[in-house]
């Protein structure tokens, strides 16, 4: 027998049953076989090493990673425990939790598992498709598994934001590119510079997305497992052991460590670089790689419509013969079946099919005893026929049954054997074999694929089942005896199932128990592959960074003193609206920005002395050189110039602004808490009067000082009828000192 990739025509002889040719003869079917074909000549050694198949960590991708999910997220809930928001907090955060011996495991759990998770989910992926396993009715399955992907790396690059080390440097770089063209909005001031309330705002916003997309994939995966009959959450639980005590060790032996701050001053030249997560961070520019991943995602999310073929035939459910025994509906891996009430004959129910769920994989057709299901218009009874007449024919042949990718990659290497293809092992009722022998055969032997590796989930299992008696319909106690065997091998090694006497395959790894001796060259393949992900994990890099640079931030309103600046000396004339500053550089003007608030400005320039003029046009006629001299820049140097607005002194219309104002990062929000209404109790107790009644509330205490305290430590004085902990503890740090100053100064003209 060929391979029917090339000829269809025998295996609509040897299977009548199935509609082969448009099951194989399609050119994209053919090359999906063809890339499984190299990838199981790349995965063979490794099978070869481990020995029992069912110990292949390649066949249990799919539970794998979403233990390493869940460990990843554990992980991430204890570390979130001792986390704060801001430039310095969030990397001293993160210093003090790996100064502590268990937060340094639970932080470095939490880096490697995330790195396994990544690397799992592409090998799990990978195989779906080279199993042709994203059409029909897994089209959904497919499409959430590669929106999962993409959502795991985009958690993963949040992650190493939050840190805020040196890494931070090249990823501000990059995201402060992607807004440039959408002006100074507040994000891009939050990322660059750490005035704005610390940085508090920006890590709250990487990590409400950290965060919100944990939780979309943990909706996805349901929803990627909702069609599956019996979802395996998690590998067999010698996996959980493995994979969990290897990655714990190496938390342990080889922490995540930390790196330097972020300098103001200066750009790293060397950082190491996770592969799996800031790939983009190699190289002369990010966007190569970034705009390469979009679409790799964008197309693989496309390939169940971009790959279609001619839809296979779904099951097709005869009437007249179905006695409602319910095997069909138990045995669907795919919630294709149901059972409805009839009342049209002597049986109380019908299987029906839900044709937009079904496969076509034949699994119920091997369960059901009386052959009432037929793939599309063609009955089981002639594979039967078929079968039986080729045994008659030939000289006591052993007789192989062989599902469709062994067809695919190891029939024509079994010649002296007489093949019966099935698309699936568990379309074969457990009387077909015994037919067989009855008819001549030597024994009867089915080959399908590896222990949960199988391309339709169960059907290994199921025939296995059967054969055993462990599930109906089973084969008759009579015929145990007979020289039937199963074996469970990858589909390039069809002819190892014609060694030896018949055997009886395990098809799944769980409930089974696993000894030290059997499970040692697992342990050491995965340790070896843990090994170099954590290599790859820190690779040092030189970051997409320029050799130099000029950075000028301002923070001004028009006409108000700058500090330091001479010329602005005076205080502010009480001009509003935006002012415009140039900046120039060996005499050529590198940019020119206008702007009412905050303003960030970064210039890249080589290395050397440069002529630097920075001007200010905030008054009529008068424009003012804030900087005219020349700088020495050195290699990878930031020359800085920072201008802020001297402080006037508290200003109550500042403080009812920044009391009033709800918008995250631009205010205090206060009144979302406090009305200013006699008698109103919102959240907090009204703040009506509260400049003259502040004074008497701690004794000894002025107005001024209870309300500073009240602001700074809300927790020290508690009004009476509130409990405590209401109100956030932590504005000393989302506020500057002078705007502390104007909320006090605006709570104090309450009378």
């Amino acid at each position: 027998m060929r391979r029917p990739r090339r000829d269809t025509t025998v295996l609509d002889e040897a299977d009548p049953s199935v509609d082969w040719q448009t099951r194989l003869d399609n050119p994209i079917r053919r090359l999906i076989a063809r890339l499984e074909r190299w990838t199981l000549a790349l995965e063979r050694p490794l099978g070869r090493f481990v020995r029992l198949q069912y110990l292949n960590p390649l066949y249990h991708t799919g539970p794998i990673a979403i233990f390493l999910l869940v460990l990843v997220f554990v992980t991430g809930v204890y570390v979130t425990m001792f986390f704060r928001f801001g430039f310095e907090p969030s990397y001293q955060a993160v210093g003090a939790i790996e100064a502590n011996a268990v937060g340094r495991v639970m932080r470095a759990l939490h880096r490697y598992a995330s790195g396994a998770l990544i690397v799992t989910s592409l090998l799990h992926g990978w195989r779906t498709f080279i199993q042709d396993r994203f059409r029909g009715a897994r089209w959904l399955a497919w499409l959430t598994g590669v929106a999962s992907v993409g959502f795991f790396w985009i958690i993963g690059v949040t992650g190493y934001w939050l840190i805020w080390d040196e890494r931070v440097v090249p990823l501000n770089d990059i995201f402060a590119g992607l807004l440039s063209g959408w002006g100074d909005g507040f994000l891009v001031n939050e990322v660059m510079t750490d005035r704005a309330d610390t940085g508090w705002v920006f890590l709250l916003v990487l990590f409400l997305v950290h965060v919100i997309l944990s939780l979309v994939i943990g909706m996805f995966m349901w929803w990627h497992t909702k069609r599956l009959s019996r979802t395996k959450w998690f590998p067999p639980n010698y996996w959980m052991w493995l994979l969990g005590g290897l990655l714990t060790a190496a938390s342990i032996i080889l922490p995540a460590g930390m790196l330097a701050a972020p300098d103001p001053t200066r750009l790293p030249a060397r950082i190491p670089v996770d592969i799996f997560y800031l790939f983009f961070l190699i190289g002369s520019a990010p966007w190569p790689w970034l705009i390469a991943g979009g679409v790799i995602t964008v197309v693989s999310a496309a390939i169940p419509w971009l790959l279609r073929r001619t839809p296979l035939p779904p099951v097709v459910i005869s009437r007249e013969r179905c006695t409602g025994c319910t095997f069909c509906v138990r045995d669907c891996p795919y919630e294709a079946l149901r059972m409805v009430p009839r009342d049209d004959g002597p049986h109380q129910q019908l299987a029906v099919v839900d044709q937009d769920l079904c496969v076509s994989c034949g699994i119920c057709i091997g369960s059901c005893p009386e052959m009432a299901m037929s793939l599309g218009d063609r009955p089981p009874e002639p594979l039967w026929d078929a079968t039986i007449a080729r045994v008659s024919a030939a000289d006591h042949p052993t007789v192989v049954f062989a599902c469709e990718r062994h067809l695919l990659h190891g029939v024509s290497d079994v010649d002296e054997a007489l093949v019966v293809p099935v698309p699936c092992v568990g379309m074969v009722h457990p009387d077909l074999p015994v037919r067989t022998v009855e008819a001549g055969a030597v024994e009867a032997r089915v080959v399908g694929c590896p222990p949960e590796d199988c391309a339709n989930r169960e059907g290994n299992l199921r025939l296995e089942q059967r054969i055993e008696r462990k599930r109906r319909p089973r084969l008759k106690r009579r015929y145990a005896g007979l020289p039937i065997g199963t074996r469970w091998i990858p589909p390039d090694q069809t002819p190892l199932a014609l060694d030896g006497p018949p055997l009886h395959d395990r098809a799944t790894g769980y409930g089974v128990k696993v000894t030290w001796r059997e499970i040692l060259p697992a342990v050491a393949l995965m340790a070896v592959v843990f090994a170099a992900q954590l290599l790859l994990t820190n690779v040092p890099a030189t970051p997409i960074l320029p050799d130099g640079r000029v950075v000028v931030a301002m923070d001004h309103r028009a006409g108000a003193e700058i500090v330091g600046v001479p010329a602005t000396a005076g205080g502010a004339l009480g001009l509003t609206g935006p002012w415009t500053l140039h900046v120039l550089i060996d005499g050529a003007t590198v940019t020119t920005r206008t702007s009412d608030g905050p303003l960030y400005e970064r210039i890249d320039v080589e290395p050397g002395r440069h002529r630097i003029q920075i001007i200010l046009e905030d008054r009529p006629g008068e424009p003012i050189a804030l900087v005219d001299g020349f700088i020495d820049l050195a290699d990878r140097q930031v020359a800085m110039f920072d201008f802020s607005d001297a402080s006037g002194g508290p200003d109550p219309e500042r403080g009812r602004d920044l009391f009033e104002s709800t918008n995250v990062g631009s205010g205090a929000g206060c009144q979302v808490c406090h009305s200013l209404e006699p008698g109103r109790r919102l959240v907090g107790p009204s703040l009506a009067g509260i400049g003259t009644t502040a004074a008497d509330r701690v004794p000894g205490m002025s107005a001024e000082e209870y309300l500073r305290q009240s602001i700074i430590d809300p927790d020290a004085y508690v009004v009476e009828d509130y409990p405590a902990g209401q109100m956030l503890p932590d504005y000393a740090e989302r506020l500057t000192p002078d705007e502390i100053d104007d909320l006090v100064a605006f709570l104090l003209t309450l009378r």
